[in-house]
């Protein structure tokens, strides 16, 4: 199936989606006329299934104009994967501090400015790191492509979801935060180390209980598992990294490597206009088909 998909255009797959959906209430009319018609009556049904199917699975995000996104994406963390090999960078934190100056001085963003704003009623989930290409985003979005980036340089991480219970929540964001949290942070395991990351606060977070996190500066927040915010072989694992004897460095430790290693990033200026003007084609063309698959997603 995925093959097939990969060969067909983003425009034509909602058109045979919508001529599927179409079949579910000329369906209905038809058997309701021939009560008799077993065709009609296991056409609607498989009608029914086969639309829910394509719906619900987001099957969309294997056509080709998907699929080219990934890769340009890929393309993307190679390239950015150079900058980490150029500092010899071996731990997260050090890791983590580049990608905070490239992200909010703008080298990742198609205009060279990066601004926060929530984009859940535009976003297509398992894309939402390309946002920042597009210079917006918030927690979730940012915490993805640091995901992503400690991942290809062989740091084994994943995307936490929490709630901060000192944000402002009412009605259903309130019932939506005490499933699948209101913020977001990564979560990495190096050289027998746990390290919570947040790339949209330029902090640490440090365990303080099972599933509760700390931070001196923004108190605490609870870690919150569930399939919205990730695969149920994702939460698995993070459940078992959690219930590890948990060895942190100290939040103090862990600034002054920031502060160092900032300090020696802002110092290669020349070297990040470089890698913007590298990767600005990459940015263009993505957000071109990300405008165009939303065109066809959300209508």
């Amino acid at each position: 199936m995925e093959n097939i998909l990969s060969k067909i255009d983003v425009k034509t797959f909602k058109r045979i989606q919508k001529v599927i959906f179409s079949a579910y209430p000329i369906g209905i009319i038809a058997n309701a006329f021939t009560l008799d018609n077993s065709f009609i009556y296991w056409t609607l049904l498989a009608s029914f299934y086969l639309n829910s199917f394509l719906s619900f699975t987001d099957m969309d995000t294997k056509t080709k104009e998907y699929q080219e996104m990934k890769s340009l994406y890929q393309k993307f963390l190679t390239n950015y994967q150079k900058l980490n090999e150029y500092f010899h960078f071996t731990n997260p934190i050090e890791i983590f501090t580049l990608y905070e100056v490239l992200l909010f001085n703008g080298y990742l963003s198609q205009n060279k400015k990066f601004i926060g704003e929530n984009l859940a009623f535009k976003e297509i989930k398992p894309f939402a790191a390309l946002e920042i290409f597009n210079g917006f985003g918030v927690c979730r979005h940012t915490s993805l492509m640091l995901k992503d980036i400690l991942n290809k340089s062989q740091m084994p991480t994943h995307f936490l979801g929490c709630n901060m219970t000192d944000v402002e929540d009412d009605g259903i964001r309130k019932w939506m935060s005490s499933i699948s949290g209101n913020h977001a942070i990564c979560y990495t395991k190096y050289a027998g180390k746990d390290y919570f990351l947040d790339s949209i606060n330029s902090t640490f977070w440090h365990l303080k209980d099972n599933l509760i996190l700390t931070n001196p500066l923004c108190g605490d927040m609870e870690i919150k598992m569930s399939i919205i915010a990730n695969h149920a072989k994702d939460n698995k694992e993070i459940k078992g990294w959690l219930k590890e004897n948990n060895t942190q460095i100290s939040f103090k430790e862990q600034m002054a490597i920031m502060e160092e290693t900032s300090e020696r990033c802002l110092k290669e200026t020349s070297l990040y206009e470089d890698f913007y003007l590298e990767n600005k084609p990459i940015y263009e063309e993505v957000l071109k088909k990300l405008e165009l698959v939303k065109k066809y997603r959300f209508f």
